[in-house]
């Protein structure tokens, strides 16, 4: 009997010290969730500044090379248009009593901007006349291409003396906006004097009419006048401009300045 319960122990012992030298491993999952992070840049006017070779940072030097729409350049046909005003006779200017002039000043042009806003630049060509007076009881002679102002015969009547000038004008100028399409303009215009005649008529005590025309006459061919407009520059504007080179070769003409008042009306 002994020896059975010894036996059956010692049984029990052998089953239970395997189970008590096992070692139980737990395996852990570890699961990894990525999260991605999705940055959506809306192009409009104003032009990202993400650096293209670091998505994580910031290229500011675009900011600095970034050219604005406004202040691209450009080149078109400018506006063209008539002007016309009245001469007034400045400085020595013996008989010359005043006149008129009409012209076209932008037959062709070209216009260049930098932007919107900003002043514009243009080169163009036209056309013109000038019509001198003479009064004071003068009238105009002319002894071997000299054109002079000498006074009317005693018994002469309705005297009348002209000068008229056609020319070619080359106009320089530079528009500065100040509200819109109001702004001034500054101009220096080339003039290429190409044809010019004089006379000069009146009437005796016996009503005889006499008349004098003088052609072949020595003014400059070229000269500046400097110009300076105000107003809007697609419609109305109105201008003053100033003569600072005597019309005539040097001997060969009366010698006077004039400066020059009207209106322009643009197209």
């Amino acid at each position: 009997m002994h020896k059975i319960l010894i036996t059956t122990a010692i049984a029990a012992l052998t089953a239970i010290a395997p189970c008590a030298a096992q070692t139980t491993t737990t395996r852990v999952t570890t699961t990894t969730t990525t999260t991605t992070e999705t940055v959506t840049v809306i192009k409009g006017d104003v032009e990202p500044m993400i650096d293209g070779i670091n998505p994580g940072r910031w290229d500011l030097s675009r900011l600095f090379n970034k050219t604005s729409k406004s202040r691209r350049s450009s080149t078109k046909i400018g506006s063209s248009g008539i002007y016309a005003g009245g001469l007034i006779p400045v400085g020595s200017h013996a008989g010359i009593t005043g006149g008129w002039e009409i012209g076209y000043n932008n037959l062709l042009c070209a216009e260049w901007s930098s932007g919107s806003g900003l002043p514009k630049v243009s080169i163009g060509a036209g056309f013109g006349w000038e019509f001198q007076n003479v009064g004071h009881s003068n009238i105009l002679t002319c002894q071997n291409g000299v054109l002079a102002i000498a006074p009317a015969p005693e018994n002469a009547h309705d005297v009348s003396s002209r000068i008229k000038h056609f020319h070619f004008t080359v106009p320089l100028c530079v528009f500065i906006p100040m509200d819109g399409s109001f702004g001034l303009s500054l101009s220096g215009e080339l003039h290429l004097n190409t044809y010019t005649t004089a006379s000069s008529q009146w009437r005796l005590d016996n009503s005889e009419h006499v008349k004098h025309s003088f052609k072949g006459l020595h003014q400059k061919i070229a000269t500046v006048d400097l110009t300076a407009t105000i107003g809007w520059r697609n419609t109305i504007g109105f201008y003053v401009t100033f003569a600072p080179m005597n019309p005539w070769m040097d001997g060969y003409g009366p010698q006077y300045k004039t400066i020059a008042t009207g209106a322009t009306l643009t197209f």
